[in-house]
């Protein structure tokens, strides 16, 4: 069988109906953890991701 990458992002779409939401707050967390570093607790970084309304906007739109 002949697929191409195409092929492979439409299957894993099918597969996964909330991609798009969860790589806007993946990529907030992600922001948060750059502007903070590491080495703080969990409810630091949890904290600063709901209060920064940058990243609130991300995910929202």
């Amino acid at each position: 069988m002949n697929m191409d990458l195409k092929d492979l992002k439409d299957d894993r779409r099918s597969d996964y109906p909330f991609e798009e939401i969860t790589e806007k707050i993946i990529g907030c967390a992600f922001e948060v953890i750059h502007e903070l570093g590491t080495g703080f607790i969990e409810s630091v970084y949890e904290k600063a991701l709901a209060i920064a309304p940058e990243h609130q906007a991300q995910i929202i739109n």
